[in-house]
């Protein structure tokens, strides 16, 4: 039975490592991509070239998830729910 408990132990700190490797990298990441984000947000020039219309594509992929299902259908110009 301590031989059991002694593999769970292990087993518990194997994860507990994995974590702080885990949020060590993901730190890691954050601040090497913040610079590339901070530009991206403060000039105008990129941020209408790749951040504006990055967005407005995320939007627009997801709009009919928030619709509660429907299906959208256009005429003329008119957008009217299904």
């Amino acid at each position: 039975m301590l031989t059991w408990f002694n593999f769970e132990r292990a087993l518990t700190e194997f994860g507990d490592l994995i974590l702080v490797i885990l949020g060590a990298a993901l730190t890691l990441g954050m601040k090497l991509t913040m610079p590339f984000m901070l530009v991206g947000i403060v000039d105008k020039l990129i941020a209408s070239k790749t951040t504006y219309p990055f967005f407005y594509g995320l939007m627009a992929s997801r709009r009919g998830e928030y619709d509660g299902g429907r299906e959208r259908r256009r005429c003329a110009s008119v957008e009217y729910a299904v």
